[in-house]
């Protein structure tokens, strides 16, 4: 996957334990977080003030890419200050960046946030699931087992739960 890629690679490893039998309790994986800081920072600091005719801000997000979660509180001030904050125009794309804007600084200056959250649990025996918290949401692996082999493997992503046919999306596109 290239979305996501620590995430995928923690969540498979961490669904074929719990269908092992090993639970993962809940906690924050510093590299998930990682990965979901400069998720957050590619999307506010390139990829949308491109979109909304803005200059992009590459070195800052170079800057920040390279800057291990809760050790960027000198950076925050100069993200907050990107003009991609104003929340001109759409309230509903004013919304969702000001939702991602709040949890990068979040992740940058160290406050709690579910961005980073793994844990995973046995479902029962020889199956177990694995949840991710990821810059786009909860991404879910879940596995079972026939013996050592691997009888069905499930990966359900923030993507397939937003574009499903009772997901938020079609409500959006359709009125």
């Amino acid at each position: 996957y290239s979305l996501c890629g620590q995430a995928q690679g923690i969540a498979a490893r961490l669904a074929l334990a719990a269908a092992r039998g090993v639970a993962t309790a809940p906690h924050v994986d510093a590299r998930v977080a990682a990965e979901a800081m400069r998720e957050h920072a590619w999307k506010l600091l390139v990829d949308l003030p491109k979109a909304l005719g803005l200059a992009p801000d590459e070195a800052l997000f170079v800057r920040v890419a390279q800057t291990a979660p809760g050790a960027g509180g000198a950076l925050a001030a100069a993200v907050r200050a990107k003009p991609v904050f104003a929340g001109d125009g759409d309230a509903m794309l004013a919304q969702r960046i000001a939702a991602r804007g709040a949890e990068l600084l979040a992740l940058l200056e160290g406050r709690p946030t579910p961005a980073g959250g793994v844990a995973a649990a046995p479902l029962e025996a020889g199956r177990g699931r694995a949840t991710v918290m990821t810059a786009r949401g909860e991404l879910r692996h879940e596995i079972a087992l026939d013996g050592d082999r691997i009888a069905s493997y499930a990966i359900e992503a923030p993507t397939d739960r937003l574009f499903r046919q009772d997901g938020p999306l079609p409500g959006l596109l359709l009125g």
